[in-house]
């Protein structure tokens, strides 16, 4: 990336964040936050919903899906209209009535608890498995595990232990580190020059991080400072997980890494776990028969 290129990201960022800031200041609901108090007008909402199905991701993937898989994918855009229509007539009011605002809240009210968490939990399992890739492990198994163990088991045990010391004020602070880490760390393993746009850029933006946090009052002391140096820890091991995945990235799907990486990181995660796991009461829990 050139300079330009980076003054044009460092803006659009920051207006993004200043922007939201000041929309969202008077939020304090879930209401507030997903419905605007019902005071936004129809066609930004219209607006707001094509820019989600055709953001900036679409125009910037489909053309290398086109060129990769050919364009049967097409066929996809051909029916969202017609989905849309059969989403507005159907499903809208019923949401609307009901006060609910995703399928998953409406489950809860429909049935209970139970059935939400269970269809998430299904949700979950079959994204991870909807893309079926060959991997070759003789080549990145290792490199899968690596990033396993980096990105999911030790930067979760350390993340989550680390909250329970510190605050989560200073976990955010120090998370603001992870993109200074991964420019060490790509230098160092993929020899890949650190450019000086680039680390002006970082700098910029954690230093405007820290003065947007300064207002919650974070402070480092020695109570907090097991917390915050795992926590610290924590960014590191992101950072390198980040770096390790990206040669599986240009590889493999998405989801595909995704997969292998959390079922290896939950399976070695369960034995950290495991007491805590057996100590979880289940007993007023109903599954749906």
């Amino acid at each position: 990336m050139e300079i330009l290129d980076w003054i044009v990201l460092s803006t659009t960022l920051f207006f993004i964040v200043v922007y939201g800031a000041l929309k969202t200041k008077g939020s304090a609901t879930v209401k507030d936050y997903l419905l605007d108090n019902n005071e936004t007008p129809w066609f930004t909402v219209g607006i707001s919903v094509m820019a989600t199905q055709a953001s900036a991701i679409t125009f910037l993937s489909t053309p290398g899906q086109a060129y990769h898989d050919g364009m049967g994918f097409v066929q996809f855009y051909f029916g969202l209209p017609l989905a849309m229509i059969v989403i507005a007539y159907t499903f809208i009011p019923i949401y609307h009535r009901l006060k609910v605002y995703t399928a998953y809240e409406y489950l809860e009210q429909r049935f209970n608890i139970e059935t939400r968490t269970l269809a998430a939990i299904l949700f979950l399992i079959a994204s991870q498995f909807a893309t079926k890739q060959k991997v070759d492990w003789k080549r990145h198994g290792l490199r899968i595990l690596l990033c396993s163990v980096l990105g999911v088991m030790a930067n979760m045990l350390m993340f989550f232990k680390g909250l329970e010391i510190t605050t989560p004020i200073n976990g955010a602070v120090l998370m603001m580190a992870t993109p200074i880490f991964v420019l060490v760390l790509n230098s160092i393993i993929n020899k890949q020059r650190m450019q000086f746009s680039q680390a002006i850029g970082i700098t910029m933006a954690c230093i405007g991080c820290v003065f947007l946090m300064s207002s919650k009052g974070f402070s480092f002391n020695a109570t907090t400072m097991p917390g915050d140096i795992l926590v610290l820890i924590n960014a590191i091991l992101y950072a390198g997980y980040l770096v390790f995945a990206k040669e599986l990235f240009n590889h493999y799907h998405t989801l595909t890494v995704s997969k292998y990486t959390f079922l290896f990181g939950a399976i070695l995660v369960l034995p950290f776990g495991f007491t805590e796991l057996q100590a979880a009461r289940f007993d007023g829990w109903r599954w749906p028969s």
